[in-house]
């Protein structure tokens, strides 16, 4: 998923877009991602820093205009839940996800966010393409976002809602 970004921001620097990446995670394939972003000559586009704990990822959700998140299904894993897209989403950035795995389920489907094929590398290039060519729609995205989670996943409406189950439970 992450080449598949790198791939991504290739194509769209050659449609003349000005985008800069920041991915951030480790793995086996770090090696081979940054050889493709040398291949593709986006070094100065495409910065890999390897894992961050969780006040950095808030920092850098902050940071982005957008933050594309395509987990796909790999060896049978994948996200059970898009916490990442949420804490995206509380700040006020539109999130981009793949359409399998729990990432989805973070994201009302083109209101507070894009659903893509994550395996297709032209779904994810068009999400990016559409919402850095349309800053209002993606600040429209990024507003409900950051309501979705006020209303749904603040820790007091998760307590109201564990409080009716437990009601519910003790009748």
């Amino acid at each position: 998923n992450q080449l598949r970004i790198i791939n991504a921001i290739a194509k769209l620097r050659e449609q003349g877009l000005n985008v800069k990446c920041i991915i951030a995670g480790s793995g086996q394939e770090q090696t081979n991602l940054q050889k493709r972003i040398e291949e593709l000559r986006i070094s100065t586009h495409v910065l890999l820093i390897g894992d961050v704990g969780r006040e950095r990822v808030r920092e850098l959700c902050q940071a982005a205009d957008i933050v594309v998140l395509p987990s796909i299904i790999d060896n049978g894993e994948y996200e059970s839940f898009g916490i990442v897209a949420l804490e995206a989403s509380a700040c006020g950035k539109p999130v981009i996800v793949g359409s399998k795995g729990g990432q989805r389920d973070a994201v009302i489907t083109d209101k507070t966010g894009i659903v893509v094929d994550a395996e297709d590398g032209k779904s994810i290039t068009k999400a990016i393409y559409y919402l850095t060519a349309n800053k209002h729609i993606a600040d429209r995205l990024g507003k409900a976002g950051r309501q979705h989670v006020v209303e749904k996943f603040s820790w007091n409406k998760i307590a109201e809602r564990i409080n009716i189950l437990l009601s519910d439970i003790t009748k």
